[in-house]
């Protein structure tokens, strides 16, 4: 036997199939046969035995041959011939089921080829009939709603779908059409219940996976737009897991990575990465920055936004990343980076309220202050993009730039408006009590009180109502509205006992008592204002005032007693000298000279002026004489003798200083120091300190052996003064250096003169 190959005998198969013969099959099996060879694929040879079957004149089953040829051509992709024996089948079968089907292709080949209006009355002609085979039901009805779409008829669409999930809600096309259905309604903004249920419906389905996947992009885009991010990020999540290999997974890539993100997945983000596609790196480059910001990394984050500025300046991300760049480097407190990359970033619709603000922001906090207000006023000034809150914002931050430049008329201007165009702002309040404060920097009391008063009125609640009331008093007492002011200081003290200002609120409340010599009264005052905290300086004005009352009812040693606490505590730099003052006196006058010379000291200490620092030298002296410490006593007569001022006191140090220097034998500064006191004595009143001091430069005269001028200094001291005690010791001293100088008559003359004037005199009877 001669071997015969495989693709021989398909050949040889092909050939007697071809011949057409009348007896190769009975006719009652030439349907079923020709169906057959469709079932394999084998088109030509069924559309022979087809059109056998049509063209016979007996055939019962003509009509199904003719619409089968149609079919088989369909599936070789022949549209012209599928669509002959199409009509063929309607034209000469009209009544027949055939002819249905066959309308149904000639309609689904109308749609497919975008003749929909075609399509369209051919759809809706299939639908309204009776006798319209059940398998046709859905499709007719799926492609009747999907041609009224194309044809922009949504509610002839919607209609159409709706018919068809009521009447094959588990069908193919039910799946489609949901879907579309929910395109529909998306765009007429229906309940997003409805189009959620829609595409659950078809995504949860397995017949259709083109339904599937169209249902879970659409969801997972629509859950998005509907900020539903947790929704979006689980739909994608659902489309790549079913359907990993499906080209819309990697088209859906971006959109799920910004979904995971939103969402607050961001290492799910960050996984989708390196399936970036190619020809959107700038994109992808966008995404996996706001990812590595997100998830805190900072600084891989900034690397990120640098690349994609760096490589794709023009892309459409560019823009964005310079603001969101922007934002991490302020976040970061890199101000001055952050300033750069804010001037570059461009203003949209969707950033300009929060770039504005940033650019306002950087610039101030790098110091560039007239651009920082420049910033805020062009906010305020925005026509569109910015929210009334970061408005006011805006106004608040310039005005409080100009506050801290001392712009204070300015700065309470801008306050103002703000409370005038925002009164229910929680900034309202801020602003009222900062333009007060402003005021109240230049001097207008009246502008102060006006604005603490509407503070305290129009904003009950306020957090720093206790301040508020505080200043009114403050300007209240400026404009010498004492009652006013005694009311609002009242007020605090009743209200906010333990407010931080209270202890200063006692103290003035205690001065006004005092300016109505109600001391008892002021005393409680300052005693409740030193139960409370305070600042040690405040504290110790306080007792200064206390003191004041104390010494005013009369009670001068509980004055002194505290006093010198306070002094030996070191407080002297708050006291009023004119308190140092009483305190080195009074215990000069009750021999506690310790304490007279610390108040002494510290009174010399203080920077008021010379004339105080001369006394307390002065005073201290004193002290120090009494306690037989001379030198000490010296030194600081000397000092108050050196301190530029002539004062009662300055004059006896000046002299004083001279006789401790004579007492050490110092002949130079008691010179110097009697002259200073004989020079500066020239009043009337002071004429005893200048015969001391002339009495004092004849001891200098004397104690360096100069008689003649000691003689001189002497004797003019018992010529120009009359003193019941220093003139007769001049005229004895004058005698005895005339001897010295060997000047015996004028020693004669003046012992005479001594005894005329002073007969009783003990040296002239001796």
């Amino acid at each position: 036997m001669v071997n015969v190959g495989k693709r021989a005998i398909v050949a040889i198969g092909l050939m007697l199939f071809s011949v057409g013969s009348a007896r190769a099959v009975e006719p009652a099996d030439q349907l079923q046969f020709a169906d057959g060879l469709f079932a394999r694929g084998l088109y030509d040879l069924a559309v022979q035995e087809y059109r056998a079957l049509a063209d016979s004149t007996d055939a019962a089953q003509a009509d199904l041959a003719t619409y089968r040829i149609g079919e088989a051509r369909r599936e070789q992709g022949r549209d012209a011939a599928a669509r002959a024996a199409y009509e063929e089948t309607v034209r000469r079968f009209p009544d027949t089921p055939a002819a249905i089907r066959a309308r149904f292709r000639l309609a689904e080949a109308a749609a497919n080829s975008g003749q929909f209006e075609e399509a369209q009355q051919a759809f809706r002609a299939l639908a309204d009939r009776s006798d319209l085979p059940g398998d046709l039901t859905a499709p007719a009805a799926y492609y009747l709603g999907y041609t009224a779409h194309r044809l922009q008829r949504d509610q002839d669409a919607e209609a159409a779908y709706a018919r068809l999930l009521k009447v094959a809600p588990n069908s193919a096309y039910a799946y489609l059409g949901a879907v579309d259905l929910a395109v529909l309604r998306i765009a007429a903004r229906a309940k997003t219940a409805d189009i959620e249920s829609l595409l659950k419906i078809a995504s949860a389905q397995t017949n259709v996976p083109r339904a599937a996947i169209e249902a879970l992009t659409l969801l997972g885009d629509y859950a998005y737009r509907q900020k539903n991010y947790v929704q979006s990020a689980d739909a994608y999540g659902k489309l790549f897991e079913r359907f990993p290999k499906d080209p819309a997974v990697s088209i859906a890539r971006l959109s799920a990575a910004w979904a995971y993100l939103k969402a607050g997945r961001v290492e799910e983000a960050l996984r989708q990465v390196p399936h970036a596609q190619a020809g959107s790196e700038a994109a992808w480059l966008y995404l996996e920055a706001n990812a590595k910001r997100l998830s805190g990394k900072a600084s891989d984050a900034q690397a990120t936004y640098e690349a994609l500025l760096k490589s794709y300046a023009a892309a459409p991300e560019a823009g964005p990343a310079a603001y969101e760049l922007t934002l991490l480097l302020f976040q970061q407190r890199d101000y001055s980076n952050a300033y750069i990359r804010a001037q570059q970033a461009s203003l949209t619709d969707e950033t300009r309220g929060d770039l504005l603000w940033l650019r306002a922001e950087t610039a101030r906090e790098t110091g560039r202050t007239e651009e920082a207000i420049e910033g805020y006023d062009q906010i305020v000034g925005a026509a569109s993009g910015v929210d009334a809150e970061r408005v006011i914002a805006a106004r608040f931050q310039a005005a409080r730039l100009k506050q801290n430049a001392d712009a204070w008329a300015d700065a309470s201007a801008r306050y103002r408006v703000l409370v005038e165009h925002a009164p229910q702002s929680p900034l309202a309040a801020d602003a009222l009590f900062a333009s007060a404060f402003c005021q109240t920097q230049l001097k207008d009391h009246k502008q102060a009180l006006a604005d603490w008063a509407k503070l305290i009125r129009e904003y009950p609640d306020y957090s720093a109502r206790d301040q508020a009331l505080f200043g009114k008093a403050q300007s209240e007492l400026a404009l010498e509205q004492t009652a006013a002011a005694e009311t609002s200081l009242n007020a605090l003290l009743k209200d906010f006992p333990s407010s931080a200002t209270a202890p200063e609120a006692h103290l003035l409340y205690g001065n006004l008592l005092e300016q109505k010599e109600n001391y008892q009264a002021a005393e409680f005052h300052y005693a409740q204002a030193l139960r409370k905290q305070q600042s040690p300086e405040l504290a110790r004005r306080i007792q200064f005032r206390q003191l004041a009352v104390l010494q005013r009812q009369g009670r001068s040693d509980e004055a002194a007693a505290t006093l010198n606490a306070l002094l030996s505590a070191g407080a002297a730099g708050d006291v009023p000298v004119q308190l140092l003052d009483w305190a080195a006196r009074w215990n000069l006058s009750h021999s506690n000279f310790p304490a007279a010379v610390t108040a002494a000291q510290m009174l010399a200490s203080q920077r008021v002026s010379p004339a105080w620092m001369q006394i307390g030298h002065y005073l201290a002296g004193r002290a120090f004489l009494e306690q037989s410490l001379a030198d000490q006593a010296g030194a600081a007569f000397k000092s108050a003798a050196g301190a530029g001022v002539t004062t009662e006191e300055g004059l006896e140090s000046a002299w004083r200083w001279g006789e401790w220097a004579v007492s050490k034998g110092k002949w130079a500064d008691a010179e110097t120091a009697f002259q200073l006191a004989a020079e500066k004595a020239s009043a009337p009143e002071a004429a005893e300190i200048r015969a001391k001091s002339y009495y004092g430069l004849g001891r200098v005269a004397e104690g360096q052996g100069r008689w003649a001028d000691a003689a001189r200094q002497y004797l003019a001291v018992a010529v120009l003064y009359e003193n019941p005690v220093l003139t007769p010791d001049a005229l004895d001293a004058a005698s005895r250096m005339f001897e010295k100088a060997g000047d015996a008559k004028s020693a004669a003359q003046t012992r005479r003169e001594l005894a005329e004037r002073f007969p009783d005199d003990a040296r002239e009877k001796r």
